[in-house]
């Protein structure tokens, strides 16, 4: 028989348990399969949402508007993360050009000098 009741737990030593932090943190867990047999009205129907069901009251009511949002937000940082991602992406292939380019650049104006020289050593060996 599941029981809702609510599991707590503290931070304390796995190898000794009389050793504790003493941190005041505390995590409490409820069986949510379980929120029909809750007593309390109120951690009922939070117990209930949490299960899946629709909104009952103002808290849950706001808790599902900020769920919302968040996915929303999440989905927008999904998008924008994809578009920055591909601007980065653009900004390396226009990188990649213009190295490219750059190398056929030079290359062409190496074999401009090269052909100079050509023909400054020719006039030399052969003045008019």
């Amino acid at each position: 028989m599941a029981k809702v009741c609510p599991y707590t737990f503290e931070n304390t030593c796995r190898e000794d348990r009389r050793i504790s932090l003493n941190d005041k943190c505390r995590k409490i867990f409820y069986n949510v399969n379980a929120w029909e047999k809750e007593r309390n009205p109120e951690r009922r129907v939070l117990l209930e949402y949490f299960f899946g069901a629709a909104v009952n009251d103002e808290l849950t009511r706001a808790m599902d508007e900020q769920v919302s949002f968040t996915r929303n937000l999440r989905q927008w940082r999904k998008g924008h993360m994809t578009l920055e991602q591909e601007i980065k992406l653009q900004a390396s292939y226009a990188y990649d050009d213009g190295f490219s380019q750059g190398l056929s650049q030079g290359a062409y104006e190496a074999r401009v000098e090269a052909a100079k020289l050509k023909i400054n050593l020719r006039i030399q060996k052969n003045p008019v």
